[in-house]
């Protein structure tokens, strides 16, 4: 029973660092490469000890799956796992997975065009061997899957007879039209987050192939961003605040990585190779509502089923305060708290001070204010969130990120 527990344990780790590291790499994604960070989030990420190294799937409810082996994702650097991401979506937007391997005489030809075409616009470091277009000369720049794949038929691949491809991609359990349509609406949903600017951040010729492809769909996603930022423009407003919240709620969840931690497979290499951490248990928010009067009793419903909400990944200390603090307590499950305390004078300091903060123990702390008072001297040592209420809201102090909440809708600096 030992052995077993202790196997257990260990694949429980592999999965947990192997998440850990997909996860800072998808974030490096999004920065460096908007509209693939943009695909990838829609998609849903399975670890799965059961492939090689990764695969794209559909479920039975037609959603797109990447699917992982986190062995495989702990042997690569956080770059090297940028460059499989961008594998892995290049096989879906460049058109591979409408591919059927059984359609093709010759399948070493059709697996090396394959990789080739999905390596071409890649710029990070591939891991292992990968199969490049420099390795061929007679073949061309921007050339489709088939167009390689009739000069490949005629060129000696006898040294790919064993080829091992860096992945799986087909996606043969789901019709051609629907298949074609499911991916439209994720690149037109990409393409309405990121906009023109983040189209135009693709290298020219992945922009033409992906437009030789989905044409209509570019210009449709195109289309909606541009009245999105329209909207934006006129009305001030740019993203939901509830989602920020959420956001920075689930980055303390999130397991990150720290250079100060070795990597629990190679701790000879700390410092180099960055380990993980996380909460071992739920990590502690501490949510203060400024009751002197910045706040309606319609904005304070909506913080508190917001924060109702939070308590499913975190425990949400409730701090209401004025001038003082009035209240602190727990955030009991779908607890309904309909009563402000306080409306005096404004003063942001007394939940920073040094013997509140010993006495509650937040690993972060959320302060929703109009800005409108004396900011705490000293930031403390945990991360805060400034969430600003009202047009004329001000940040309080120079430290600390901003959400600013206008009942709906907000921005984020």
């Amino acid at each position: 029973m030992a052995d077993l527990n202790q196997v257990s344990n260990a694949e429980v780790s592999s999965s947990f660092n192997g998440r850990a590291l997909w996860n800072q790499a998808e974030r490096m994604l999004a920065h460096d490469y908007p509209f693939h960070g943009a695909m990838l989030s829609s998609w849903n990420v399975i670890v799965n000890t059961s492939i090689r190294t990764m695969a794209i799937m559909l479920s039975e409810d037609q959603t797109i799956e990447v699917h992982f082996n986190p062995e495989f994702i702990l042997s690569l650097s956080p770059r090297e796992i940028v460059a499989v991401q961008l594998h892995e979506i290049h096989h879906v937007v460049l058109g591979h997975v409408f591919c059927k391997p059984s359609d093709f005489s010759n399948k070493v030809a059709f697996y090396v065009s394959a990789e080739i075409c999905a390596n071409e616009y890649i710029r990070e470091p591939l891991p292992g061997c990968p199969i490049l277009l420099s390795d061929f000369r007679k073949l061309k720049p921007d050339q489709s899957l088939r167009e390689r794949y009739e000069c490949l038929q005629k060129m000696n691949l006898e040294k790919y007879s064993d080829i091992i491809t860096l992945d799986e991609f087909s996606l043969e359990t789901c019709d051609l039209e629907t298949l074609k349509s499911l991916i439209s609406s994720h690149i037109e949903s990409a393409l309405t987050n990121v906009g023109l600017k983040g189209l135009q951040r693709l290298p020219e010729s992945f922009r033409k192939s992906l437009e030789e492809l989905f044409g209509d769909t570019i210009r449709s996603g195109i289309s909606a961003s541009n009245a999105i930022e329209q909207v934006s423009s006129r009305s001030g407003k740019r993203k939901n605040w509830r989602k920020e919240l959420q956001l920075f709620a689930y980055s303390l969840v999130d397991p990150s990585a720290c250079m100060s931690r070795p990597p629990r497979r190679i701790r000879h290499l700390v410092g180099i190779i960055p380990g993980t951490r996380s909460f071992p248990k739920k990590p502690k928010i501490m949510a203060v509502i400024d009751t002197s009067g910045s706040i309606s009793l319609e904005m304070f419903s909506s913080i508190i089923n917001e924060l109702n909400g939070i308590r499913k990944i975190a425990e949400v200390i409730l701090v209401q305060c004025d001038d003082q603090v009035q209240s602190a307590k727990i955030l009991k499950d779908k607890e309904k708290v309909e009563t402000l305390t306080g409306r005096g004078g404004t003063d942001l300091r007394p939940p920073f001070e040094k013997d509140f903060l010993k006495a509650h123990k937040p690993d972060a702390i959320i302060y929703f204010t109009d800005g409108f008072g004396q900011g705490p001297d000293k930031r403390p040592k945990v991360p805060v969130l400034w969430a600003l209420i009202g047009n004329n809201a001000q940040k309080p102090v120079q430290w600390g990120k901003v959400i600013s909440l206008n009942q709906d809708n907000a921005s984020i600096d």
